[in-house]
């Protein structure tokens, strides 16, 4: 129950003053109700996925040894991305 002093303090002193108050309250917390169940309803929809990529960024190397072990390091996780999101057909660029 709100107490007259509560309702002094949202600066509501008349019955529309509160009508209006109330009205925006519930349009406001229906546009929040209505933006998450679209949220949840699209976002569960399936979709392909068309592409994967990685980027890594790494201090200075000193040879190519370490170039290549880099390198290998980063293609052994782009596999493992591509098995994990069952991309069939790879496009390498």
């Amino acid at each position: 129950m709100l107490s007259e002093l509560r309702l002094a303090e949202t600066s509501i002193r008349t019955a529309p003053t509160f009508q209006n108050y109330l009205e925006k309250r519930l349009s406001n917390f229906l546009c929040n109700v209505i933006s998450v169940w679209v949220v949840q309803k699209f976002s569960l929809r399936e979709y392909e996925r068309k592409s994967v990529g990685t980027e890594s960024t790494f201090r200075e190397l000193s040879g190519k040894t370490e170039l290549r072990e880099k390198l290998r390091h980063i293609a052994e996780e782009l596999e493992k991305d591509l098995e994990r999101t069952h991309i069939k057909d790879a496009l390498w660029s």
